[in-house]
This record gives structure tokens, sequence and C-alpha cells, in this order.
């Protein structure tokens, strides 16, 4: 009898195992049209818009690939590191040069309300709190403004705010200009002709030259 109770454990073991080994036979795999959600790639356009050429952006990266874990117990690191494994975020912020990691941004929709969806939310929080890598939250909604993002995340990065105001002119308002003033011109006042020097030697000059002379110069 007993014998009879073992074999059908065993049985029992057998087909659950070879339930869980993937059948390449019987999986059909199959290319995603949409990488990321509609809400999610409104988003993301207007955060490109926000950061420009200040950050690049990553999506979904793992909290493993952001996060490690250090614990001299080997069981509670392994853990812990299963879970940083298991969870990503939305959006990553990087240097452009070094992309070194700069900030973590979460969208929260409806379903973060969930009692599940904010133990996870508090888990990465305290992870990344924990790491001195910051967090920003961002709702759901059906459009974004990019200058509100670009306010939101100056906080943690600074050069946001300066560089969307270099690559925009500065416009000044127009000031009203004084009317133009008309250009001076020359303006010729007759004078008196000047007086004709008479010559020394005039004693010397004959009667009739010397009246000629006196006529035409007025003398």
């Amino acid at each position: 009898m007993w014998l009879l109770i073992v074999a059908i454990i065993i049985l029992l073991a057998v087909k659950f195992l070879a339930g869980n080994i993937p059948q390449a036979a019987g999986t059909t795999m199959y290319r995603r049209e949409r990488f990321m959600s509609d809400a999610e790639t409104r988003f993301y356009q207007a955060l490109h818009s926000a950061v420009g050429a200040q950050a690049r952006i990553f999506v979904k990266p793992r909290l493993r690939d952001l996060v490690s874990a250090i614990d001299p117990n080997r069981s509670r690191w392994q853990t812990r590191s299963n879970q940083l494994n298991m969870k990503h975020v939305d959006f990553l912020l990087c240097d452009p040069l070094t992309l070194a990691p700069a900030c973590v941004i979460e969208l929260d929709d409806s379903s973060h309300e969930r009692s599940d969806r904010q133990a996870r939310d508090n888990f990465v929080n305290e992870v990344l709190k924990s790491a001195g890598l910051p967090i920003a939250h961002f709702a759901v909604r059906a459009s974004y403004s990019a200058e509100e993002i670009t306010r939101e995340l100056a906080q943690y990065l600074p050069g946001l705010v300066s560089s969307r105001g270099a690559n925009r002119p500065s416009v000044q308002p127009s000031q009203p200009q004084a009317p133009a003033k008309p250009k001076s011109r020359a303006v010729l006042i007759p004078t008196e002709p000047p007086p004709v020097a008479v010559p020394k030697d005039m004693k010397y000059m004959p009667p009739s030259l010397r009246a000629d002379f006196e006529k035409q110069n007025g003398a």
C-alpha cells in the first residue's frame, strides 16, 4: 500500500515538473507592436522636448541596472538582488556624455492607487533614496507641457532652465522710435562782395583806364 502511494506521489511530481519545463515546439513568439503604452509615448515626446540635449532618456530600465545591493549576508543579498531584478522604472535620465544616472521618472496612473502598487512604489522610492538617486513622479495626463516638465526637473538637472532659455532667441518689446530729424543742409547766404584792392600804382594809370577800372569795380 505504501509503495502505491509513493509511486503516485512520484508520478505527480514528474508531471508537475514536466509541465513547468518550456516546450520549444509548442511555444510561439511574436513581436510586440508597441514598446510603450500611449500614455508613456505621450510623456516621452514631451520629456524629449523638455530635456533636449541636456540628458539622455532611457525607457524601462531594471532597478538592478541602476542600483547594486551590498550585504555581508549572502542570503539577504540574493533576496534583495532578486527584488531589484524583477522591478523596473518608467524612465531614466542620464548625463549626455558619461551616461551616469541622474534622475528616475515614474508615471503614476490610477493603478498606483492599489495597495500592491503602493507597496511596490514605496519599495522603489526607498531603494532609490538609499542609493542617492532622485526620483520624480508625474501623473498620467492626456497631454503634457514641456515647460512644466522642465520646471519640475530643474532641481535635479540645473542646466535645463538655462539651456532652454539659451536655445530660444530673446525677444525685446518694441520701443516707440522718435521721429527722425531732418538732415541739415548747407544754406548759402548772399554777402556783400569783398572790397577790391586798388593797385598801388593806380595813380600812374592813364585817366581813361582809371575811369573804366573805377566804373567796373564801383570805386
